[in-house]
């Protein structure tokens, strides 16, 4: 399940359900009043035959929300155990639901789902997915993109040789093309985060280059936010406690970060 913000008071939260036990599967948008958690509204929607077959309930697709500008939100869904297949729900600001989007790439044996999606802001109806995917010739992530449109033929732009990565918590920087995301089990000559040691990687959005991995060992990221100049924020939990780090363009300053970079 996915949750977006839809309005300063809403939550909408993005749900898959089986109505029938574990056979068949819906999906809904419920809008819920995020002081009192109330549910204001609950819309069902059907899900494409691809996904349906094997039931949304039980899997757990890496996401990524936009806003539309008009109260509405888009969720891109890129489900690993359906082989690959991505979705797009849509929440109109309206209440109502659909899926609006639904294909499989078209090299599908060779790219399983990514890792972290992240798209352009609408509209944009002919954007491109990108970000980190596991590699099944490598066992690596390498960074790609996947065209929403046919013949939707997934390309690796870059091989990196990082084994793990942070679920679901990556950002697209539109303006500066920089995509970021946390990393580990560092297997390049000179590793900066080997094992579960963790860095952040700032990659360029157009080609897949890397450009700069910085340390992040104390704490674990789970959502980043530009500011619309220089500067990335990290909200991580460091420790038991929940901390803000901010991984400037060049490194990674606060919330115990910091150290080594390659």
């Amino acid at each position: 399940a996915a949750t977006a913000a839809a309005a300063e008071d809403d939550v909408l939260l993005l749900v898959a359900f089986s109505p029938h036990g574990e056979f068949g599967s819906r999906g809904g948008v419920v809008r819920v009043e995020a002081a009192s958690g109330r549910v204001l509204s609950a819309t069902p929607f059907e899900w494409p035959e691809e996904v349906a077959g094997v039931n949304p309930a039980n899997l757990s697709p890496q996401y990524f929300t936009q806003h539309d500008g008009d109260g509405g939100v888009r969720v891109w869904l890129s489900f690993y155990e359906a082989a690959g297949f991505t979705a797009a729900v849509t929440a109109r600001g309206d209440g109502g639901a659909s899926v609006t989007a639904a294909f499989k790439a078209a090299n599908a044996s060779t790219f399983i789902g990514f890792n972290n999606v992240a798209a352009p802001p609408p509209p944009r109806p002919t954007a491109t997915l990108v970000g980190l995917a596991a590699s099944t010739r490598t066992g690596y992530f390498g960074f790609g993109a996947l065209p929403t449109q046919a013949p939707h033929s997934y390309q690796e732009r870059a091989a990196y040789r990082f084994k793990g990565a942070m679920l679901n918590t990556a950002l697209l920087d539109t303006q500066r093309e920089r995509y970021y995301q946390q990393v580990s089990y560092d297997e390049r000559d000179e590793p900066v985060c080997p094992g579960p040691n963790t860095c952040m990687a700032k990659v360029d959005a157009a080609s897949g280059e890397l450009l700069d991995t910085a340390v992040t060992n104390h704490y674990t990221a789970y959502k980043l936010v530009s500011d619309g100049g220089s500067r990335v924020h990290m909200f991580a939990v460091l420790a038991a406690d929940t901390a803000a780090a901010t991984v400037l363009d060049g490194g990674a300053h606060g919330g115990g970060g910091g150290g080594g970079r390659r």
